[in-house]
């Protein structure tokens, strides 16, 4: 498959939310995936995907705002007022969707899009963070071993293999969607605009949102 041609989507999104949401919602979600980048990322304005997919900007504006209830996607202002979408994983229960117990002719489930080809096994990734006893139960140790795989995907990207702990604090503490959009807009800063490197750059948007997210919360 060439670099750019192709795109995963969980059937999920067309066997129990399009009944939900509308065909209108999952065309626009199918849009997006097919625009995102390895961290599950992209850029479009609503008049861009209006254009492309034969709607008006409302109807979008209508869908993206499904899609968020749904919490199928997130949505970012970056500090230059860009608006930068992030498809979440999916979640369902194990019967909701009818899917084939054999794999796909040998390929195997990663994660929905890359359009660099280059793909990511994170897909599954849990969010809520656990306290840890002093004895692991199952669940808490499958919840280490995918912080440890989010903080080597961020500690990979960045370059920054000296500082493994450093991004496994971050995994412990932040949500992974948030992490990858830092992620995603800090590869996508252009290298005329990187004052010290692209790692105190991830470091600085980690504060930067994470203390804008703060006070959005207490105001």
């Amino acid at each position: 498959m060439k670099h750019g041609e192709w795109y995963w989507l969980d059937k999920a999104i067309i066997q129990i939310y399009a009944r939900e949401m509308g065909l209108l919602s999952v065309g626009v979600y199918h849009f997006l995936a097919s625009m995102a980048d390895k961290n599950q990322s992209c850029y479009p304005s609503q008049k861009y995907i209006a254009e492309r997919i034969g709607c008006s900007r409302g109807s979008v504006n209508k869908a993206i705002k499904s899609l968020v209830e749904s919490k199928l996607i997130s949505v970012w202002k970056t500090p230059g007022k860009s608006t930068v979408y992030h498809l979440l994983p999916v979640t369902v229960l194990n019967n909701d969707t009818h899917l084939s117990k054999e794999r796909n002719h040998g390929v195997s489930k990663v994660n929905t899009n890359n359009n660099k080809g280059t793909r990511n096994n994170t897909n599954n990734i849990v969010y809520v963070k656990k306290s840890y006893s002093t004895k692991n139960t199952p669940d808490q140790d499958d919840l280490r071993a995918r912080e440890e795989l989010l903080a080597n995907d961020l500690m990979e990207a960045l370059g920054d293999e000296r500082h493994f702990g450093r991004y496994l604090f971050y995994a412990q503490k932040y949500p992974e969607e948030f992490l990858r959009h830092v992620l995603s807009e800090t590869n996508a800063t252009p290298d005329s605009r990187i004052r010290k490197s692209r790692v105190a750059l991830f470091r600085y948007l980690v504060k930067f949102y994470a203390k804008q997210t703060n006070e959005d919360h207490s105001g």
